[in-house]
C-alpha cells in the first residue's frame, strides 16, 4: 500500500488543481451572473424612474386640467349672471323706452323747426348774394348762384401745362 500512498500525493495535487479550476469557473459564472443581475436591476430602476416621472407629469396635467375646468366654469357662471342682468335691464329698458318715445313725439309736435329768416344785408342784393355765397362756402357748399357755364380754357395754356408736366 505504500506504493499507492506514494502515488497518492501526485493525484492529490491534480485533484486540488481540478477543484481549484472548478472553483474559479464557478466564481467567474457567479461574477457574470452578478453583473447581469446588477445590469437588470439598473434597467428596472431606470424604468421605474421613468414611470414615476410620467405619473407625476400626468398628475400635474390632471391638476392643471381641473384648475382650467374650474376657471372655465367660473367664467361661464359669471357670463350667465351678466346675461341675466342684461336681459333684466333690457326688459326694463323696453318698459322705459315707450314713455320716452311718447314724450319725444310731444316735444316735436310743440317745437316745429322754423325756416331760417332772410337776412337783410347792408349794401343791397349784391351784398346779400355775396353773404349767401360766403355762408355756403363756410358750410362746405360751393355751388354757384349764376346759371352761366364757365368759359372754355385757352388752348395755348393747356398745351403749355401739358409740356411742363412732360418735362418734370
Amino acid at each position: 500500500m505504500r506504493i499507492a500512498a506514494a502515488a497518492s500525493p501526485a493525484n492529490r495535487v491534480e485533484v486540488a488543481e481540478a477543484a481549484l479550476k472548478a472553483e474559479r469557473e464557478a466564481r467567474e459564472r457567479a461574477e457574470r451572473s452578478l453583473q447581469e443581475a446588477q445590469a437588470a436591476i439598473h434597467d428596472l430602476r431606470t424604468k421605474l424612474g421613468h414611470a414615476v416621472l410620467a405619473r407625476d407629469e400626468a398628475r400635474d396635467a390632471a391638476h392643471r386640467a381641473e384648475s382650467d375646468r374650474r376657471a372655465v366654469e367660473f367664467a361661464l357662471a359669471a357670463e350667465r349672471d351678466a346675461r341675466v342682468k342684461a336681459e333684466k335691464v333690457l326688459q326694463g329698458g323696453d318698459a322705459d323706452r315707450e314713455p320716452a318715445q311718447q314724450r319725444l313725439r310731444e316735444i316735436k309736435a310743440v317745437v316745429r323747426p322754423a325756416k331760417a329768416p332772410v337776412k337783410a344785408v347792408a349794401g343791397g342784393p349784391a351784398a346779400a348774394e355775396k353773404e349767401s355765397w360766403m355762408s355756403n362756402v363756410s358750410n362746405g357748399k360751393t355751388r354757384s348762384k349764376s346759371p352761366e357755364p364757365e368759359p372754355k380754357p385757352v388752348r395755348w395754356w393747356i398745351k403749355a401745362k401739358a409740356q411742363k408736366r412732360a418735362t418734370t
